[in-house]
């Protein structure tokens, strides 16, 4: 089977597996019919990020924090051999708010009628699935080769205030929500109607797992990062 006849086989099973949801949510009327505007795709779009990164060692004390910008732009739109419509993002960082911004990496953001599919270092990962309401779960590694990823959509058409600015149409959708008494693998985004991703929050953390402190919460090592939104427009 060729790489487009196995594509064309993922989508199958990925509207197969959206209808069953759907289905199962009739009556819900959490559906919403705006459903593409939480991912707004136009050249020109760019939103700037805070970052902020914590990261655990097991020989440190407390753990080493590192802040920076980052600029995710939609440089130019183009259709792959499939004719699907496929935005090149770049994304840039800066140390500070009024640093040079430097390119880090382009990325691409593909837009099918019925999910958006991100690709960030050669791992496509389906970021948002049609129409959303509560209820609809994906794997959202339905493209690559890493195990599968429940996704789900959550407090959907929500207020929410990011890094002071207030957004009141929001909905969250939550990657993966793993805890247990020795580690914590949790990652959420949240898009805003009109704009697309406004914060986006992964940890991924080892908890201290010796008799004299497990269960205590006491962090061995990992990686908690934050990103933000600061401000958005057009080019």
């Amino acid at each position: 089977m060729d790489m487009h006849s196995r594509a064309r086989v993922q989508r199958v099973a990925i509207i197969i597996g959206l209808f069953t949801a759907i289905v199962s949510c009739v009556g819900d009327v959490s559906a919403i019919s705006n459903s593409r505007d939480f991912f707004p795709l136009t050249v020109g779009r760019y939103i700037i990020y805070q970052v902020s990164q914590e990261v655990y060692a097991t020989a440190q004390q407390t753990p080493s924090i590192s802040n920076w910008e980052e600029k995710d732009e939609i440089s130019r739109l183009v259709s792959d051999s499939a004719g699907i419509a496929t935005y090149l993002v770049i994304r840039s960082s800066r140390t500070t708010s009024k640093g040079y911004w430097q390119k880090v990496k382009e990325y691409t953001v593909k837009k099918y009628p019925e999910m958006i599919v991100t690709n960030v270092d050669n791992r496509p990962v389906i970021s948002m699935v049609y129409p959303i309401s509560k209820g609809v779960t994906w794997n959202g590694n339905s493209f690559n080769t890493n195990g599968p990823a429940p996704f789900s959509y959550d407090q959907i058409n929500q207020p929410a205030t990011i890094n002071t600015k207030v957004f009141k149409q929001v909905l969250m959708v939550i990657e993966r929500n793993d805890t247990s008494i020795i580690n914590r693998y949790i990652s959420t985004k949240q898009y805003a109607l009109g704009i697309g991703l406004v914060a986006d929050e992964l940890t991924a953390l080892e908890l201290c797992q010796t008799t004299d402190c497990i269960g205590s919460g006491k962090i061995e090592s990992g990686i908690r990062t934050s990103r933000q939104i600061v401000e958005f427009g057009d080019l």
